[in-house]
C-alpha cells in the first residue's frame, strides 16, 4: 500500500513540472464548495437548490417575451447587491439592451460592462479576455441565437453554409469553459457565465415535440443548470377605466441541475407596468405567500399586505416561514442563517418520556 509520504511526493513531481495546483488531495480543495447568488425568484431558488452558482454555465431557454432577459438582469441585479464593488459584463448581441429596464429591477450601470460584438469570432475573443482577466463574476450572453459567424454574413443570400455556426459556437463553449476554471486551492468566487437562447422547431417532425435548442450541442452538455421558461396567462388590471396587461404568468422548469435536485418547476409573477401597483419584475413577495399556503405555514385569511408588512415581529415570522418552505420543498435539514432564523430543534424520544414521567409522577422538571 502507498504511503502518505510517497502520495504527496507524486503530487508534488505533478504540479511542479504541469503547474501549480494540478492535482490536490479532494480534502484540501477549496474551490469545489458551490458559491450562490439569488435569481431573484423565491421559487426559483429552491428549483435551483439556492440560485445560480458562480464559476458553473447556465442555460435559460424559452421563446420569444418570456422573460429569459429580465431574468438575467436580476441575477446581475443580485450580484451588485450582495458583493461590494462586483463588476458583470453584458454581451448584447440582439442590440436589445434597456438601461431603464436594467435598472428598474436593480441593476448598477457603472458596475457593467455592455459588449456588443459584430460577429461570433469577436465575441468569442472579448468573452474569453474577460474571464482570463478573473475581475468579473459574471457574464451574459444575450442571445446564443444572435451570435453568426463572420463567414455567414460574407456569402451571398443563396449560399448554403452547412455546420459552421454550431462549430464555432462549440468552439466558444470550450474557450468560455476553460476560462472559468476553477483553482482548488482558492475560494473565492469564480465568474459565472449565463447563457440566453431562444427554441427553434424542426420542419417535418411526425411524432415527438418538433422543439429544438440550436447554436451547437456543446452548451447543452457544459451548462450545469438549465431552466426552460414558458409563458402560462398574462395579468390584467383595470387602470383609470381602462383594462390593461400590467404582467404575466411564468412558469419554469430546471431540466439539467448538477449542483443540487433537478426536475423541479413552479411559476412567478412578472410585472411590467408601472401602474401595476407591484414592485416592476419578479413578485417575490407573492411567491412566498403561495408557497406557505400551499404548505398550510399561514391561514387563508392573511392578506398580501399583512404578510409583507415591514414590522420586526412580522419579517422574523416571515424569515421562519421560508426557512420552513425550503425545508419541505428541498427535504433537508434547516440551517441557521442570521438572528431568529429557523426552527426549534425537535425534541428526542428519551426527552419526550422524561418529560411525560415527571409529568406523571407530579414532579416539575429541573432547568
Amino acid at each position: 500500500m502507498p504511503s502518505k509520504k510517497s502520495i504527496q511526493a507524486l503530487i508534488t513531481r505533478i504540479n511542479k513540472q504541469y503547474g501549480q495546483n494540478v492535482i490536490v488531495l479532494a480534502s484540501e480543495a477549496k474551490g469545489l464548495a458551490y458559491k450562490r447568488v439569488s435569481t431573484g425568484s423565491f421559487g426559483l431558488d429552491i428549483g435551483t437548490s439556492g440560485g445560480f452558482v458562480y464559476g458553473r454555465i447556465h442555460k435559460v431557454i424559452s421563446k420569444e417575451f418570456v422573460g429569459k432577459t429580465s431574468l438575467a438582469y436580476s441575477v446581475i441585479a443580485s450580484i451588485h447587491r450582495e458583493i461590494d464593488d462586483s463588476y458583470c459584463a453584458f454581451v448584447d448581441a440582439e442590440d436589445t439592451y434597456d438601461p431603464v429596464m436594467a435598472e428598474r429591477l436593480g441593476v448598477d450601470q457603472t458596475r457593467l460592462l455592455l459588449i456588443k460584438p459584430d460577429c461570433l469570432e469577436q465575441a468569442g475573443d472579448v468573452v474569453q479576455e474577460c474571464l482570463e482577466a478573473k475581475l468579473l463574476l459574471n457574464v451574459t450572453i444575450d442571445s446564443w441565437q444572435s451570435l453568426f459567424p463572420t463567414e455567414e454574413y460574407e456569402k451571398e443570400m443563396g449560399d448554403k453554409i452547412v455546420g459552421t455556426n454550431a462549430m464555432g459556437k462549440n468552439k466558444l463553449m470550450r474557450k468560455i469553459l476553460a476560462g472559468i476554471r476553477a483553482d482548488l486551492t482558492s475560494d473565492n468566487p469564480r465568474c459565472m457565465v449565463v447563457i440566453l437562447n431562444h427554441i427553434n422547431f424542426k420542419i417535418g417532425v411526425m411524432f415527438g415535440s418538433p422543439e429544438t435548442d440550436s447554436g451547437g450541442m456543446a452548451k447543452n452538455y457544459l451548462s450545469s443548470i438549465s431552466i426552460k421558461l414558458a409563458t402560462m396567462g398574462s395579468i390584467d388590471k383595470t387602470i383609470r377605466g381602462i383594462k390593461r396587461r400590467v404582467g404575466k404568468k411564468i412558469k419554469w422548469i430546471v431540466e439539467k441541475n448538477k449542483t443540487g435536485i433537478p426536475f423541479m418547476e413552479g411559476n412567478y409573477d412578472v410585472y411590467t407596468h408601472p401602474l401595476s401597483g407591484k414592485v416592476f419584475g419578479i413578485d417575490r413577495d407573492q411567491e412566498i405567500l403561495d408557497y406557505a399556503l400551499k404548505h398550510k405555514l399561514i391561514g387563508k385569511d392573511l392578506s398580501l399586505k399583512d404578510f409583507v408588512s415591514n414590522t420586526i415581529n412580522t419579517r422574523l415570522k416571515r424569515l421562519a416561514v421560508m426557512q420552513k418552505i425550503r425545508r419541505l420543498e428541498l427535504g433537508v435539514e434547516n440551517t441557521r442563517t442570521g438572528s431568529g432564523a429557523g426552527f426549534k430543534k425537535e425534541p428526542s424520544k428519551k426527552h419526550k418520556a422524561r418529560k411525560k414521567t415527571f409529568k406523571k409522577i407530579g414532579r416539575k422538571k429541573s432547568s
